[in-house]
């Protein structure tokens, strides 16, 4: 289930922490993230690995961005290429945290 995100009216947030199981559903609330001029933290977890014929749209970049957290499921298989445009469109972090994480899955 998808669950849309306004972030436009919160124009003062400083720190963001979003956690889903869907890259292709993050990228929704990924692209209004330019409308923040005051995010310095950025925390995204994604239970899914992410999958390399997965096409991300081009990001505005997030110039205020300083730390950069990312943590995604390790547990497969999995290409970190549709992050490099995340990565990218951060131009001045200061500090970079990647982890690949492995979830059990539980039936």
């Amino acid at each position: 289930m998808q669950i849309p995100l306004c972030l436009d009216k919160l124009s003062q947030l400083s720190k963001i922490s979003i956690t889903g199981f869907v890259l292709e559903v993050m990228h929704m609330t990924l692209s209004q993230l330019s409308s923040l001029p005051c995010l310095q933290i950025l925390k995204l977890s994604y239970f899914n690995s992410p999958d390399e014929n997965l096409l991300i749209h081009q990001l505005s970049k997030l110039t205020s961005v300083k730390y950069l957290e990312l943590r995604v499921d390790g547990s497969r298989d999995a290409s970190l290429l549709p992050l490099t445009l995340l990565i990218g469109a951060c131009p001045y972090l200061r500090s970079f945290v990647f982890e690949a994480e492995r979830i059990e899955k539980r039936c």
